[in-house]
This record gives C-alpha cells, structure tokens and sequence, in this order.
C-alpha cells in the first residue's frame, strides 16, 4: 500500500470517525454527549476549547478519549463546521502519514514491531504533550 495509500486510508478512517462525533455532538446536543463522554473528559474538553477555540480538535486528535471528547464537544457547542472540518483534516492527515510511514517502513523491513511500538508510543507521546501544554497554562 506504502505511504501514499496507507496515508489515504487511514486519512479517511479518522475524517470520518471526526465527522460522525461531530454530527452525534451536534443531534444529541450538550447534555447527552456529556454523559456519552463523562463528566471528567467533557470538563477537559471544555478548558481546552476556552484555551484554544475550534484549534482544540488539532491538538486533542492525537490523544486517546480526548480525541473523541473533542469531536462531540465541537458539535455539541456548535464550533463552525468549516472551523471544525479544517482544524480535524489538518491533524487528521499529519497523523495519517506519521502511521503510514511508520507501518511502510515496518512492512518494507518484513518487522511488524515498530509499527506496533508506534501504535502505542505515537498515542502516549501525543497525551504527554498534551499534559505538559496543560500544565504550563495552569501555571504551579
């Protein structure tokens, strides 16, 4: 498939997962996306979209359950959907071709193993990240 492919494949898994959490956001509204997302992940989504606006989807979309949070957060509070569709394509494809190339490399190797360390690592790099912009913006 090599980068190009896998990056278009997996480009369009993840816009369409963004789509469909931003629509159920926007049909269900505020309180049912909360309680789908829980109260602890939605507070987190809502700091971060007073901190950053529509931009929230760009940095979350890495993160494990944020990701997800942040999507229905966008169509729940209604975030442009323009706003919302550049900021989640933008992380979208940045993440589609750090994937492809990782797992073109893994398969041109005949080592599966670094793809799968990345499926882990990528993810857990991303919520550190995350955690320390978070931390920085609260201050000690």
């Amino acid at each position: 498939m090599g980068v190009g492919g896998g990056s278009a494949t997996v480009f369009a898994g993840l816009s369409l997962g963004s789509a469909l959490g931003y629509a159920c956001g926007s049909l269900w509204g505020p309180a049912t996306a909360r309680r789908i997302v829980g109260e602890a992940d939605w507070r987190r989504a809502e700091q971060w979209a007073q901190r950053f606006g529509a931009m929230l989807v760009l940095i979350l979309r890495p993160v494990p359950v944020l990701a997800e949070a942040s999507t229905l957060y966008a169509g729940a509070s209604r975030v442009p959907i323009a706003r919302f569709f550049a900021a989640s394509a933008t992380a979208n494809a940045i993440i589609a071709v750090a994937y492809a190339a990782v797992g073109s490399a893994s398969a041109d190797a005949g080592n599966l193993e670094p793809a799968l360390m990345a499926g882990f690592l990528l993810p857990g790099l991303a919520m550190l990240v995350v955690r320390s912009i978070s931390q920085r913006k609260q201050g000690p």
